[in-house]
């Protein structure tokens, strides 16, 4: 539905034609769209995800553990099995009068971690970091 919107909105001739309502008009069409969008949320419970089994699979394909994202609009670390973690980012909005319903502005910092064993790979340390708050998590 949004992907059909997009383009329909972002066609010369549907500008043209919205541009040329009264100023009143326009704001009354985007608080209708507005509250339909809130409407939609309310009814589907929540935001769309991706399937764990699914991003196991594709952890496996690649032989993988972890599998690290932009948000989802469910920034944490998701345990996908014994072996596999999927983390995800926030997103990157700086406004901080909606930082405390959510994470903001997190990045990763990702370090060599020395290995246990001479014959296997070097692993990754990752710190998530707020920009925000400038703490860091391991």
């Amino acid at each position: 539905d949004y992907q059909r919107f997009r383009t329909e909105v972002r066609s010369p001739t549907w500008q043209q034609a919205f541009l040329t309502q009264p100023l009143a008009a326009r704001q009354a069409q985007a608080r209708a769209l507005r509250t339909q969008s809130e409407a939609r949320k309310r009814r589907a419970g929540a935001n769309a995800d991706l399937d764990a089994a699914a991003c196991r699979a594709w952890l496996a394909s690649h032989q993988a553990d972890t599998l690290i994202h932009g948000h989802t609009h469910r920034p944490a670390d998701h345990t996908l099995s014994a072996a596999h973690v999927r983390m995800v980012l926030s997103d990157w909005d700086l406004d901080v009068q909606n930082s405390a319903a959510s994470p903001r502005a997190q990045v990763l910092r990702l370090s060599a971690a020395a290995s246990s064993a001479p014959s296997s790979p070097g692993t990754v340390r990752v710190n998530r970091i707020n920009l925000l708050t400038s703490s860091a998590t391991p």
